[in-house]
């Protein structure tokens, strides 16, 4: 065994020379003299201090010795300092024999180490527990706290010492379902080894409590603790009828040791949704939805749990069509918050976009208006906010998963609520607008209102600048205004929007009709011509071009997306180019898959977005114009056949559900009959005949949620959007809010807070890039955080941006500081600057 741990020692620390061995009872004597040690010289000392030291120095200097003292080891500071072999003694090492001392040989801990090493012997002698507990195995460094506080690292199988916060946060966690075994073994070793005291003290740190024994029913009570503080720690008095009201922690230090764990918890990968599941599974006598009864809605709850946001909506919904924007007010505070899903996100969106719907619908006062000039006006500025709104609104609901929603919040009388007030909407103002259209005949030459059929005279006409047209079917004017607002997104792009009146009927091969040019355009029973050519068919649209722009082509958007960039470069040579796009039509209508319109209407602005970019990027287009043939209604409902008209009995041409063409002299009981050169360049003697507001005409075979063809705003307003890349001045960039309801405050060295960027990116204001840090008067004392404010959603809860800081340590002990933010391009004028306590005035571990 001695020849063992001889060879081990030597193996170990190869650089050894002589290895000292203290025997003071000899009982190793007859041992030692039988060793036979290759390359070891055993070297039995005599009192001969001189000689050996001579000897050591001088003859044995290239020679590995072990040296057997028949003495006792020098362990008191006198002993140790008069041991005339001191200085060999320090250089080499000594053969221990019992795992304590031998522990401390190889950690090189001093001689007072050695009764806390005994101590937690038992588990230091595991290679486990010494891999966590080695930061802290240091002579300058160790201490019982400090050991103590490793072990329980290792206990939690932790890889390296952590703090007590995250170790109590590790703690609680195996109170979840599964885990009764692993917190059987942590409490047999709490046990084992006397270290209840020490986490009693912890304990009393976080929750000014204690427990007698670890065992889970102790533990989930400190969970209720925790839970009931960690909601109403802002409630000053807890009310007489707050039945967890024993439950409250008042010690501010207590409370920021309580929000530390939590921080803690959230921080370590994994641990924070450990933690909180063994909140949910092990505190649910503490009812968060009964604390929301007590203390009402408005009470400073710290934040709101799943459960109370979603009780808060529910709330919400009963006040959705009498005060919109309360609930919008109410939504935008329950989105910025922790925790949150993708369900409660979903119907989040989808309740603010219907309350911004109901708020815009109340605040018409009237739909009775002067001239249509007044309604295209209005449409353009403010109502078409309500077809966006709508329609936002129903993508949200239609991308929700409803399994995950509470059963207590009804969405579908919510959506038949959203559906109903629309459809009001758009029956009063359409049935105002067409009456005031028959009372001007629906003479659009009398109209001071942009025509479609001026289009190539007005936007190309009068230009020599190259220009790119893209013709996107059924691009109404809200969908349009949604793609202006991507195309601000890139700040090198210049973007506006204008507006001209579609014909009537506004069907595709009408609308695609106008925006050629030409002198003689003829209906011609429906196989429509200009100056006797077929407007049908992307190469019969290409020779009308190229009889008024000889350098013209017609591409379709499938060939641009699939053409390689030389070919693509060829294309655009051109001085003038049509490129034709249809996402929304192509779907829409069809009765098979007009349901899917709300989503095509969502990949048309993604597409014709990433186009312009290119053609503005990498094709060197600098002007481009977008706009639409005809725009359309949409429904998210069938459409009752109670609700639909029978047609009109006059001899049609063509017939769809929501136009007749034809050549009758008679009158329709319902609706309207144009001239059909009064809104067009045909010069045909046809009418046209249209409902007297959104309905449709029965007809089989086609579909009626998606419908285009009639008079309404929503099919005859569409867009214009001219981009460009040539420098415009910008009036101001987008201003950053800092969102907050209480007094910044940094716990567990970090601060969360939330941005708002004040408006969405637009043609006069633009993108900016921000840096934000925590000061000390000029001094940065956390990590600098970066932040590009770029969003152009007209929703407010989708322009805010969430920051993290960290303090450094340098500043732990600072008790006021400043969150500092600038604009990247100016870091001496502060946008925002705001005080913050520090809330982590407490001993740090390690």
């Amino acid at each position: 065994m001695l020849q063992e741990k001889i060879e081990k020692y030597y193996r170990t620390h190869p650089q050894l020379r002589v290895l000292f061995f203290f025997d003071k009872e000899a009982d190793f004597k007859e041992e030692v003299a039988a060793l036979a040690l290759k390359d070891i010289r055993v070297v039995q000392f005599q009192q001969n201090y001189f000689y050996m030291k001579a000897m050591l120095h001088g003859e044995w200097k290239q020679q590995k010795v072990f040296l057997y003292l028949n003495q006792e080891s020098p362990k008191k500071q006198d002993e140790y300092l008069n041991f005339p072999l001191l200085d060999l003694l320090l250089a080499n090492k000594e053969l221990l024999l019992d795992d304590e001392a031998a522990f401390m040989e190889e950690y090189r801990l001093q001689r007072h180490h050695q009764p806390l090493i005994k101590r937690y012997m038992r588990e230091l002698k595991y290679s486990s527990v010494q891999e966590v507990c080695a930061p802290i195995l240091k002579p300058e460094s160790l201490d019982e706290a400090n050991l103590v506080q490793a072990l329980f690292s290792a206990f939690l199988k932790f890889k390296a010492p952590e703090n007590w916060s995250l170790l109590l946060a590790k703690l609680f966690s195996l109170l979840r379902p599964g885990q009764e075994e692993e917190l059987k073994r942590v409490g047999r070793k709490v046990r084992e080894n006397n270290l209840l005291e020490w986490l009693n003290k912890q304990i009393k740190q976080h929750f000014d409590q204690e427990i007698n024994e670890l065992e889970p029913d102790k533990l989930a009570n400190l969970l209720k603790v925790f839970k009931y503080n960690s909601l109403a720690q802002f409630i000053p008095d807890a009310a007489a009828e707050d039945p967890y009201k024993s439950l409250k922690i008042k010690k501010a230090a207590v409370l920021s040791r309580l929000n530390q764990l939590q921080e803690e918890a959230a921080r370590k990968d994994g641990l924070g949704a450990q933690f909180q599941e063994a909140v949910e599974v092990n505190a649910g006598s503490v009812q968060e939805l009964k604390l929301l009864e007590i203390y009402g809605a408005t009470a400073d709850f710290a934040f709101y749990t799943l459960p109370m946001k979603w009780q808060l909506i529910a709330e919400q919904a009963a006040n959705l069509d009498y005060n919109p924007q309360a609930v919008i007010q109410w939504l935008e505070k329950i989105s910025t918050s922790e925790p949150t899903t993708a369900s409660l996100n979903s119907c989040l969106t989808f309740m603010l976009h219907a309350a911004e719907m109901m708020k815009l619908v109340n605040s018409i006062s009237s739909y009775i208006l002067d001239k249509p000039e007044d309604y295209v006006k209005v449409y353009t500025s403010e109502w078409y906010k309500i077809d966006q709104a709508y329609r936002r609104a129903l993508c949200a609901y239609r991308s929700m998963d409803d399994t995950e929603i509470p059963t207590h919040i009804k969405l579908e009388e919510l959506v038949g609520l959203v559906n109903k007030r629309y459809e009001e909407f758009l029956e009063k103002s359409n049935r105002e607008w067409l009456k005031c259209l028959n009372a001007y005949q629906f003479d659009y030459k009398g109209l001071n209102i942009p025509k479609q059929y001026e289009f190539y005279k007005r936007e190309i006409e009068p230009f020599e600048q190259k220009l790119v047209v893209i013709i996107s079917d059924a691009l109404r004017y809200e969908v349009a205004e949604e793609l202006l607002s991507e195309l601000h997104g890139d700040p090198k792009n210049s973007a506006d929007i204008r507006y001209q009146l579609a014909s009537i009927p506004s069907k595709t091969s009408i609308g695609m009709a106008q925006l050629l040019p030409g002198k003689k355009f003829a209906f011609n029973q429906g196989a429509i011509t200009i100056d006797g050519l077929s407007t049908s068919g992307l190469e019969n649209r290409e020779k009308l071009l190229t009889e008024a722009e000889p350098e013209a082509r017609v591409v379709p958007f499938s060939d641009i997306q699939q053409n390689n960039q030389e070919q693509n470069r060829e294309i655009f040579k051109a001085k003038l180019v049509y490129i034709y796009h249809d996402a929304i039509d192509m779907i829409g209508d069809k009765k098979v898959s007009e349901r899917k319109t709300l989503t095509a209407a969502k990949e048309a602005v993604e597409e014709l977005k990433l186009l312009v970019k290119k053609l503005h990027g990498s094709l060197n287009v600098a002007r481009v114009i977008i706009t639409a043939d005809h725009g359309f209604i949409f429904n998210d409902r069938e459409i009752d056949e109670k609700d639909k008209e029978n047609a009109t009995g006059l001899k049609a041409v063509t017939t769809h559900n929501r136009y007749e063409i034809v050549d009758d002299l008679g009158q329709p009981t319902l609706g309207y009959k144009i001239q059909l050169s009064a809104t067009s360049l045909f010069t045909d003697s046809l009418s046209v005949v249209i409902p007297a507001s959104v309905n449709r005409y029965k007809k089989q075979g086609v579909g009626h949620q998606f419908v285009h063809g009639g008079g309404s705003l929503q099919e005859l307003v569409v867009p214009v959007i001219e981009s460009s890349r040539k420098r415009q001045d910008i009036t101001q960039k987008v201003k950053p809010v800092l969102v907050k309801s209480a007094p910044l405050k940094i716990v567990s060295n970090v601060m969360r807070v939330s941005i708002l960027q004040e408006n969405k990116v637009s043609r006069t204001e633009k993108e900016r890039e921000l840096v934000a840090g925590i000061y000390k008067n000029s001094e940065l004392v956390s990590n600098e955080a970066n932040l590009l404010l770029n969003s152009t959603s007209s929703m407010p809860t989708e322009r805010i941006y969430k920051l993290e800081f960290n303090l450094l340590h340098s500043a732990a002990q600072e008790t006021y500081l400043k969150l500092k933010i600038f604009d990247k391009e100016d870091n001496l004028n502060t946008l925002i600057e705001e005080p913050v306590s520090n809330n982590t005035l407490i001993e740090q571990d390690f």
